[in-house]
């Protein structure tokens, strides 16, 4: 069996070790699967999107990354989700994944322009002008998604948002290392153990331009 083929057991939970040159784990705080992803992503990119084009110029290297293991990390879920909020949706580059398993899916920015944008990508059933720490779960969500976008609060509010999710399905994406440069505005750094103390699930997506972490909860498994 070819190294490829075990890319998607990875993504969905499996812990066997089936890389030649693994990430040390202590460098992200923790131990978890790596997935050295970008060169399967190349062969498997347009199979995991199904003919959904990509916008390639909206999207940087990292976030292509992104996209993929969650649609594998979902379809391999078998979940569906009756009512999901996406937190900082800013161009809404993942409701082209997200709404294949979310009937209802509300997107959240404090940005008005990046909203236009989303808008414009038919995925999301309502968009909210709301700075992400105001915003109030609906009683009837049941999924929460934050993709690039837990990095730009301070570890309190990240941790009250996370507190806030209460029971909910919860998915998280952030870079593995901080930057703080004009361009990225970020305030906190997360690591796999912060992640796991929380009852999460975590996965680094390794071989873009950044190492990302990919944490999931789902208190209902």
């Amino acid at each position: 069996m070819q190294k490829n083929d075990f890319i998607p057991a990875v993504l969905v939970g499996s812990l066997i070790p089936v890389f030649p040159d693994p990430y040390h784990p202590e460098k992200y705080g923790g131990t978890f699967q790596t997935v050295n992803f970008w060169e399967w992503l190349a062969k498997k990119l347009y199979e995991v999107y199904s003919g959904v084009e990509l916008r390639l110029g909206m999207k940087r290297q990292h976030e292509l990354a992104i996209e993929p293991a969650t649609a594998l990390i979902l379809a391999n879920s078998g979940r569906t989700f009756d009512y999901s909020v996406e937190l900082g949706c800013g161009l809404g580059g993942f409701g082209s994944i997200l709404q294949n398993y979310c009937h209802h899916l509300v997107g959240v920015d404090i940005n008005p322009a990046f909203l236009k944008f989303a808008e414009k990508t038919n995925c999301y059933t309502q968009l909210v002008l709301e700075d992400v720490r105001d915003y109030v779960f609906p009683d009837v969500a049941d999924s929460i998604f934050m993709f690039e976008t837990i990095e730009h609060l301070s570890k309190e509010d990240g941790l009250q948002l996370i507190e806030d999710s209460g029971n909910r399905y919860v998915m998280i994406s952030t870079p593995a290392q901080f930057f703080s440069d004009y361009r990225t505005h970020h305030v906190s750094l997360w690591t796999a153990n912060d992640f796991y103390s929380l009852g999460f699930d975590v996965w680094v997506i390794s071989g873009s331009n950044v190492d990302i972490l990919l944490a999931v909860r789902d208190k209902n498994v």
